[in-house]
């Protein structure tokens, strides 16, 4: 066992907290390794409100560590197939999040994050490839959230997924970008559980009213823990959304995106107000009428939501 292991594990533990980074910054300053230094510098940045006298300074040394280092750091990741990472990727002094292919995670997924204390998210290329491999492949438990958007996820692939191993781990999980609006690919969707899931994304994937319909269910498997939920770009329609609403599946959202979803009113998140938990809704792009815009502005709900995006969605009659 490595010398820094107790601090790494310190902050797998707790990836979004500082002082577990602070405290393994001190150990690699002792060391003599600069990678301390970075740590230290990019977790105070996080700290400073925008135009604090002290960010000029900051900035200036991080602009300087990364380029007489960062690609000296970044090497051992590459070997291991991470692509389009640069010294921006860089989040608190770690890299947080990689992009690689399905067959190099696989065969490289521990090495990474024995390289990456603090990597949680993973952008998968590929899986149609490997799909069956995957879904034997136990990854490393610090991998809790997945990207797989844009990976043509047919209902084939989703069989093969359907009981792989990262599932119960993962608290985000994009899936945008993947054609998922059709009824065989729906079914197996069904058939995935994520008991653990906070953030889920289904963004552009053409879901139409009877595809929702069917998934509202599936969302409402994962009511519990879900916060942030993601249908933008999608035609599902003002009778899919009521009907959505209607089963509580959004009661405990913090964080709910339906822009450009074909909505004319937001009259069913009205009628809920008392069991929702919403903080963020962004309904931009939408097509509302003048009374279903003014039932909104005059809602409690609206008073509560702390942040609204309905950017283009009042449309006025003539």
């Amino acid at each position: 066992m490595s010398d820094d292991w107790t601090f790494i594990q310190a902050i797998r533990d707790e990836p979004q907290e500082l002082l577990p980074r602070l405290i393994y910054a001190d150990f690699l300053e002792e060391q003599g390794d600069l990678r301390g230094e970075l740590i230290r510098v990019q977790c105070e940045l996080t700290t400073l409100p925008p135009g604090d006298a002290a960010r000029a300074a900051l900035s200036d040394r991080e602009r300087e560590l990364l380029e007489m280092h960062g690609e000296e750091w970044l090497a051992p990741l590459r070997a291991l197939g991470v692509t389009g990472v640069s010294v921006k990727c860089f989040e608190r002094g770690l890299i947080e999040r990689v992009r690689i292919s399905s067959a190099d995670f696989i065969r490289n997924g521990h090495a990474l994050c024995d390289q990456m204390p603090a990597l949680r998210r993973v952008e998968l290329r590929h899986i149609a490839e490997n799909a069956r491999e995957f879904a034997e492949y136990v990854p490393p438990p610090q991998i809790t959230e997945l990207d797989l958007s844009a990976n043509h996820l047919t209902a084939e692939v989703l069989t093969d997924l359907a009981n792989t191993n990262i599932w119960r781990q993962l608290v985000a999980l994009d899936l945008s970008f993947n054609r998922l609006g059709q009824a065989d690919v729906v079914s197996q969707l069904l058939e995935i559980e994520l008991p653990s899931l906070n953030e889920l994304s289904l963004a552009i994937n053409q879901i139409h009213e009877t595809e929702l319909r069917t998934l509202s269910a599936w969302i409402l498997s994962m009511r519990e823990n879900l916060t942030a939920l993601d249908l933008s770009n999608n035609p599902i329609g003002q009778a899919a959304f009521a009907f959505l609403v209607s089963t509580g599946g959004v009661d405990r959202l913090a964080k709910l995106n339906v822009a450009s979803c074909q909505l004319t009113s937001l009259s069913p998140l009205i009628e809920r107000e008392r069991e929702l938990s919403l903080q963020e809704l962004n309904a931009r792009s939408n097509r509302m009428m003048e009374l279903a815009w003014k039932e909104w502005q005059t809602s409690e709900l609206s008073d509560r939501v702390e942040t609204v995006d309905a950017r283009n969605v009042y449309r006025p009659s003539y």
